[in-house]
């Protein structure tokens, strides 16, 4: 199971903060991702074929366009048990691609889960050694940046470097730890009370 540490911070200027990356990362390519949260419903009775954690399923549906013109549709299943500290995700994740999605929905459905939340965002990727960034407007919520360092292996002290190295490019690309946002999207989608559609 892959460990992911990440953090997502509010950006106020999206224009600005895309010229700094430009400078400061490589950029890889502009996206459209569609996410769907599938949650068990109350009506299901111990569904025992599934780890114990699992209580949310997302499935994304993802367009990505690269420099060269060319595009890439693909559409994955992702379940994560997740821990935020002072912000800071670090998620334990599965992920996998799906095809055809229609039928791996029947299959969500009949294992008890129905659609809860739909997020809707797009932007840009870049990457900077080993932390993919993401530079990305969620519908509904605004502007965000979001930093990620993947692991197949980490330990407790991989973890704590990774956070380190997160916070300095964060902070290299001017962006104020105040603005860093230690809620989930779905939860700030439910906050809001905007949820569906």
């Amino acid at each position: 199971m892959a460990k992911e540490i990440e953090l997502k911070a509010h950006v106020y200027d999206n224009e600005s903060m895309k010229k700094v990356l430009m400078e400061k990362a490589t950029y890889s390519c502009a996206f459209k991702k569609e996410d769907t949260y599938w949650a068990l419903t109350e009506s299901t009775q111990n569904p025992s074929c599934l780890p114990a954690p699992v209580s949310k399923i997302r499935l994304r549906k993802e367009l990505m366009t690269f420099p060269d013109g060319s595009k890439k549709e693909t559409t994955l299943a992702t379940y994560k048990v997740k821990e935020i500290t002072d912000g800071i995700e670090v998620n334990e994740e599965i992920e996998f691609a799906v095809t055809p999605d229609n039928e791996f929905e029947r299959l969500l459905g009949a294992f008890g889960f129905a659609p809860e939340i739909r997020k809707r965002k797009c932007g840009w990727a870049f990457v900077s050694g080993e932390i993919k960034i993401e530079l990305a407007e969620v519908e509904k919520l605004g502007f965000f940046i979001e930093l990620e360092i993947l692991s197949m292996h980490a330990n407790e002290n991989m973890i704590i470097a990774a956070k380190e190295k997160l916070l300095a490019l964060l902070d290299d690309l001017g962006v104020n730890r105040d603005a860093i946002e230690s809620r989930y999207y779905s939860q700030m989608l439910k906050d809001s009370g905007q949820t569906s559609n």
